[in-house]
């Protein structure tokens, strides 16, 4: 496939997308369960959807009542939300920079509306808006994930609770 986008309107649970080193210029949503999205390596395998960091729609990932999800392996830059979990339960985000996300709002990372048991790992958040924000999103875990130079918060709970953060 040519695109991310051209894959995910295919996928089925349980397959695996191996995104290749490059830079992508898509944002790309996931609707179905248990899919794997696996980068080459969070330097060198790039999402970069046009558009300007500021509008408030623009995702790098966007992913909305969906369990199981694994995001490994990416760079996601330039984006008002590099990734945007609405409502996504039991998923990890491993091994993701994200990098000048948002402007006035937005986040590196976002889980909300009962995004809950999910977990961020090694995860670097920079120059974003927020680096990784919960809203309203219970007994996540986020393991080993620096976030600085943000232009508000580094790590954002609202309204969240039972979550576990170890060693950031």
């Amino acid at each position: 496939f040519a695109t991310i986008t051209r894959v995910m309107q295919s996928i089925k649970s349980g397959e695996t997308v191996y995104v290749y080193p490059g830079t992508y210029a898509e944002t790309f949503s996931i609707d179905t369960n248990g899919v794997f999205v696996i980068g080459g390596d969070s330097s060198n395998t790039i999402i970069d959807p046009p558009g300007d960091s500021t509008n408030a729609s623009l995702y790098g990932i966007y992913a909305d009542t969906q369990v199981n999800l694994t995001i490994k392996n990416l760079r996601i830059t330039e984006c008002n939300y590099g990734i945007y979990f609405n409502n996504v339960d039991t998923s990890a985000i491993e091994s993701i920079k994200v990098d000048y996300c948002g402007n006035a709002s937005g986040a590196g990372i976002y889980l909300t509306n009962g995004s809950d048991s999910n977990t961020i790992k090694n995860s670097y958040a920079y120059k974003n808006y927020y680096g990784i924000y919960l809203n309203y999103s219970n007994t996540n875990t986020l393991t080993n994930n620096t976030s600085s130079n943000n232009s508000w918060h580094g790590f954002y709970l609202n309204f969240s609770s039972n979550n576990t953060l170890i060693t950031n």
